[in-house]
């Protein structure tokens, strides 16, 4: 009899040590719902309330709605640093989708977003907070340093504005819905309060899909030839292209290889450049390129140039790709 009992209070410790870890995995689920960390790239961010939807690791979209009371953490803004709080409209999400790696604490889960999301998405929650822990600068495509030069014929006062698919991240001299000077014909620029400039200066951010097709593969030692080359049969003057290769040659020079191709229609129909009065003459060179580390076989470029009459503008820039 006592060795029943002693098999009796054996299984009902068994039967409550089961219950018990039972209880323990349910409330570690529970919590794990409410407060895991999820990482993966924001495919969509902006609206009323502003929403990010998440895509995780194993595939499946959630969505965070971030309320007034979620705290949104920005660990590198580097590329967006003016774009902090601000509100992306709907139609412009595919330009900032993909757009971040952010780490996300759930919070409880909501219906209450469903009418502003597509279907894709798998599961909604509040989000407690937000870390933003990098921008994906290479799905922006950044434009790094367009300079535009502007050369008349005599002194004339000169409006330029940009278009561009996406958002300018710096510019100088400030640009406030345009830029306003007055143009030398050496290309000295003033401005109203007769400070001077050597050129327009502008660096955004623009969803563009730059164009490989054709360009040029060259080895990093041979960059700085390279670019003296391709630059005076696309237009620049030795100066534009000093400053042109100044810039570009410490991030080219030491890669195995570049594959460089520079854009034209894909460019200029992404930033678009209005100019009164109009010139005469336009000269755009934009470079795009990546590092590689060994040949590649790509139909080269035939690079032209309009010779330069009158009121000639001259624009160069670039991007590197990943």
């Amino acid at each position: 009899m006592e060795g029943d009992d002693v098999m009796k209070k054996t299984k009902i410790l068994g039967v409550i040590a089961i219950v018990a870890i039972l209880m323990l995995i349910g409330f570690w689920v529970v919590w794990y719902m409410l407060s895991a960390n999820y990482t993966g790239l924001v495919v969509s961010y902006g609206g009323n309330p502003t929403m990010f939807e998440l895509q995780g690791d194993s595939g499946k979209n959630y969505g965070f709605v971030v309320t007034d009371k979620t705290e949104l953490v920005w660990e590198d803004t580097s590329a967006l640093d003016d774009w902090k709080g601000s509100q992306i409209d709907y139609d412009d999400w595919s330009v900032f989708g993909c757009s971040m790696r952010v780490e996300v604490v759930a919070g409880e889960e909501t219906e209450s977003a469903d009418e502003y999301i597509d279907e894709c998405v798998e599961a909604w929650y509040i989000a407690e907070k937000v870390t933003v822990t990098k921008v994906e600068e290479d799905y922006f495509a950044v434009c790094y340093k367009p300079v535009i030069y502007l050369y008349p014929e005599e002194e004339i006062n000169v409006d330029v504005s940009l278009n561009l698919e996406g958002k300018l991240t710096c510019t100088y001299p400030e640009y406030e819905e345009g830029w306003q000077v007055t143009a030398m014909p050496n290309g000295t620029l003033y401005d109203e309060e007769g400070q001077s400039y050597n050129y327009l200066y502008w660096e955004g951010i623009a969803d563009i899909e730059y164009d490989f097709s054709k360009g040029f593969c060259v080895a990093g030692e041979d960059t700085a030839k390279f670019l003296e080359d391709v630059l005076a049969k696309l237009g620049l003057n030795r100066k534009e292209a000093n400053e042109f290769i100044v810039y570009w040659l410490p991030l080219m020079q030491e890669n195995a290889y570049n594959l460089i191709s520079f854009q034209t229609d894909t460019y200029t129909e992404a930033a678009r450049l209005n100019i009164e009065p109009n010139p005469d003459t336009v000269i755009r060179v934009f470079m795009a390129w990546k590092p590689i580390t060994e040949v590649v076989e790509i139909e080269p470029q035939n690079l032209t140039s309009p010779v330069r009459k009158g009121f000639t503008v001259v624009e160069w820039g670039g991007t590197e790709v990943d």
